[in-house]
């Protein structure tokens, strides 16, 4: 049987063909490229595309994202940890200046008492000159200078005071005696103690007053939160006023004119 010869072009045709398939086939085929951004945009595209070569998109950045997410909360606990810092050493430091400006205040105060309690035994050696009968409400005075100088040297305020109004309550009693003698009342020892006496008593009730509004202001402080906290580790305490029952703004009788 005889065999239909091939013509040349369609020959080169089918071998053209054939290459071109080939070709084709060699093609390497290329991964999807990740998209530079996390847009709406090319996570789509992105994800289509990792269908159809079979890519897990839960893989996209995954190491970038992770690192942002620390960046990013290290920075806010670092702020909020400064802002702790500086919020916690500036309490710190308004507590001890509030209960510098206590202690300085009971100091000014101190300073007054010891020198007024260090007048009274001259007191009583000038009024013993004229009256020798009257030792019962000196020792009373003594005992009472006595009280109150140990709780100065204890910061004791409550004791302070308590002594205060002990030697208040004898103001009366001396000023019976000073009216009773002229010549006591006219001696000029007498008079210049009265004097210093009085002078002290208007500075202690000035400095009274100036303590008392900063131990208020103190002890305010120490008992709002969140202060309190700082204050518990700063180990503040509440601190007592200083009161003395029967307490009067003005001088005693005895040291008026």
């Amino acid at each position: 049987m005889a065999h239909k010869a091939t013509h040349p072009q369609d020959l080169r045709g089918q071998i053209k063909m054939k290459l071109t398939v080939l070709q084709v086939q060699l093609i390497p085929i290329q991964q999807p490229k990740r998209p530079n951004s996390l847009s709406p945009r090319g996570l789509s595209i992105y994800c289509i595309m990792a269908i159809i070569y079979k890519e897990k998109p839960h893989k996209l950045n995954s190491s970038r994202l992770t690192m942002m997410i620390l960046i990013v909360g290290g920075l806010i606990f670092g702020l909020l940890f400064l802002f702790f810092v500086g919020w916690f050493f500036s309490t710190w430091n308004r507590l001890v200046s509030l209960e510098e400006n206590v202690n300085q205040s009971w100091a000014n105060i101190d300073v007054l008492l010891r020198q007024r309690y260090d007048m009274l035994p001259n007191l009583e050696r000038i009024v013993s000159k004229f009256v020798d009968h009257e030792k019962e409400i000196f020792g009373e005075l003594a005992k009472a200078r006595q009280m109150a100088t140990g709780a100065l040297q204890n910061k004791d305020v409550k004791g302070v005071g308590a002594a205060e109004a002990m030697m208040s309550s004898m103001i009366p009693r001396i000023t019976a005696i000073a009216e009773a003698y002229p010549e006591l009342k006219s001696d000029s020892n007498f008079i210049n103690i009265q004097n210093e006496l009085v002078a002290i008593e208007n500075q202690v009730a000035d400095r009274r007053e100036m303590y008392n509004s900063q131990t208020t202001a103190f002890n305010k402080t120490i008992q709002m939160i969140p202060t309190t906290f700082v204050a518990s580790i700063k180990g503040c305490q509440r601190k007592d006023l200083f009161e003395v029952q029967g307490f009067a703004r003005e001088a005693p009788a005895l040291f008026q004119d």
